[in-house]
């Protein structure tokens, strides 16, 4: 998924919005018929934004390579992605070292389950930052929360730049703990934390399930314009 770089940084960063691609009720099946490795079959860069839900990822057959689900590029030459959520999703691999890189933006993970058919009782989820030792840094990991995920962990590779109770936390967003502001509508300022008051997109409610446009529901009745200037040959 790509964005539009610095654009997508300045609008409305929230969560249970309808402003994302959305990528619901999907089975993806992936098995050794693939001549390349399957690697981060959801992969984000350059502000895009993703909502996945309620998909079957099934790569349980895969025994060529490792199960690489998912990939947020984070800020590397490019711009990282502002949000992402990641809910209601079954993912089965065959053995991997990682199912999921976040390397920056606002990640929202809960009601997933993983496994793995190798027989591994817990997989990887790695946040990462690459950009530098200090506090902040542009487009990391922000405002992010993970919960209700079975057979997964967190892994945080850079400590120093990313913390538990001010960069991520492992529960719902919730009334108390604070949160992070950016500096600037673009991101590119670093941002502040406060600790006092509610989580960042408190209180948290998914986007209505199934998406408007698959049930019907939407309210965007109007038909399209008819085509003009067009001729026969």
């Amino acid at each position: 998924m790509i964005g539009d770089d610095d654009y997508a940084w300045a609008r409305p960063i929230a969560a249970g919005t309808a402003n994302a691609l959305f990528i619901e009720d999907n089975t993806f099946t992936l098995n050794n018929n693939s001549n390349v490795e399957p690697n981060e079959m959801i992969y984000h860069q350059q502000g895009g934004r993703t909502v996945t839900r309620h998909n079957t990822f099934n790569a349980s057959s895969y025994t060529k390579g490792d199960t690489l689900f998912f990939d947020d590029h984070g800020n590397s030459g490019m711009r990282g992605s502002p949000i992402i959520e990641v809910y209601n999703n079954v993912f089965s691999g065959g053995s991997s070292y990682r199912i999921a890189n976040l390397r920056g933006g606002s990640q929202i993970w809960h009601d997933n389950s993983f496994s793995m058919a190798s027989g591994q009782a817990i997989v990887n989820i790695t946040l990462e930052d690459f950009q530098g030792n200090s506090w902040p840094q542009k487009d990391q990991i922000y405002n992010s929360f993970f919960w209700n995920n079975s057979g997964m962990t967190l892994v945080n590779e850079n400590p120093s730049t990313i913390q538990e109770g001010r960069d991520y936390w492992l529960h719902a967003p919730a009334a108390t703990g604070g949160k992070e502001t950016l500096k600037t509508p673009y991101g590119i300022g670093g941002m502040t934390f406060s600790s006092s008051g509610a989580n960042a997109y408190y209180p948290y409610t998914t986007y209505v399930y199934p998406h408007p446009l698959v049930s019907g529901g939407s309210s965007d009745t109007m038909p399209p314009a008819a085509p003009s200037g067009l001729s026969v040959r």
